[in-house]
């Protein structure tokens, strides 16, 4: 579909983009190379407070970049992630729209098509299925989730390729994150940094990625 070929517009436009910006950097000094990191990192940062269309789309990009660099420059870019940490960790805790929400209660309050009755034997309280107007037993109401109001109205393609972008931005992060923690030498990672990370970084496992990006 139309997702799927953006994302896959979006894939090669991030590789071309990190084998240009490593080469450059190979042939840097660490002092050259940190003011062109730094660089790239007002670029991106400027894009998202400025609230850019295509925001998210450097976002990824950018990620990407950073993944590269830890993967090919190992702990001598492993300092570097003390100027993007926290940027990673607000990436990881993004959520795409739509993909939260909330579940619908029933009229009582009770999401689980329920009602209490008392037990006459015991005097306690159960729950028992609902019963239709006819006195037949009514199944279980579904538990649904609501999708945003910018999702409900984005057509079809665009909110599964921004869904896809999101997902793509957040396994980048995490990648980038985990080349930070293998490279590690020098005793960078501290519980205090540790601790913007884990807990974004916990989410990931609960997720499914989107139809798109898990192709």
């Amino acid at each position: 579909g139309g997702g799927e070929r953006e994302e896959r517009g979006v894939g090669e436009v991030e590789a071309a983009v990190a084998k240009a910006a490593l080469a450059v950097a190979l042939k840097l000094t660490e002092d050259e190379l940190k003011g062109f990191f730094l660089r790239t990192v007002q670029w991106r940062r400027e894009a998202t407070a400025e609230g850019h269309g295509n925001a998210l789309a450097k976002g990824v990009a950018f990620n990407c970049l950073v993944w590269t660099f830890a993967k090919e420059l190992k702990s001598i870019f492993t300092p570097f992630f003390a100027h993007v940490l926290d940027d990673l960790a607000a990436d990881l805790s993004a959520v795409s729209a739509g993909e939260e929400g909330t579940e619908e209660a029933d009229g009582d309050g009770n999401n689980d098509g329920t009602e209490e009755e008392e037990d006459s034997e015991d005097g306690k309280r159960k729950k028992t299925p609902k019963k239709s107007k006819k006195g037949e037993k009514a199944a279980p109401r579904k538990k649904r989730r609501r999708s945003s109001p910018a999702a409900a109205a984005a057509p079809p393609d665009r909110d599964a390729s921004a869904a896809a972008a999101a997902f793509l931005l957040r396994r980048h992060a995490a990648a980038a994150l985990g080349e930070c923690f293998l490279h590690d030498r020098e005793g960078f990672l501290t519980a205090a940094r540790f601790a913007v990370v884990a807990a974004p970084l916990a989410d990931q496992l609960d997720p499914p990625p989107p139809q798109a990006a898990a192709a």
